[in-house]
């Protein structure tokens, strides 16, 4: 799982104005909106100042499109997502359509989202 792509402070004073940048996979966008991850969760929901959130409209695409109708997705984490999260267009960043999501690539993405934080 993806989530840092760029942590650009280093600690020193010259670069103080500079934000840590993290770019949220659908894997991770899962974890949060299905509660699995609470280092994931507390990154979005306690967003800190020097913190860039960033994500594709692909990949939120990805892991909305993985939600099931019993997984009881709460309004709130969606609004607070959007709230502390900046889109990016896939197309535009990347010069590229995006593709089908698949039945296939929904199980992988839920099978990742719900082991038990293993990964973190």
């Amino acid at each position: 799982m993806r989530v840092e792509i760029n942590n650009s402070g280093n600690g020193t004073k010259s670069s103080s104005k500079t934000k840590r940048q993290y770019f949220l996979t659908a894997e991770a966008i899962l974890k949060y909106l299905l509660g699995t991850s609470e280092r994931i969760s507390t990154m979005i929901m306690c967003k800190e100042p020097d913190t860039d959130l960033m994500t594709t409209d692909y990949e939120l695409y990805q892991a909305f499109g993985s939600i099931k109708k019993y997984d009881g997705l709460a309004h709130a984490k969606v609004v607070k997502l959007f709230e502390n999260v900046d889109v990016i267009s896939h197309r535009k960043e990347n010069g590229e359509e995006k593709k089908i999501l698949t039945h296939e690539r929904v199980e992988e993405l839920r099978k990742h989202a719900l082991e038990d934080g293993k990964n973190e």
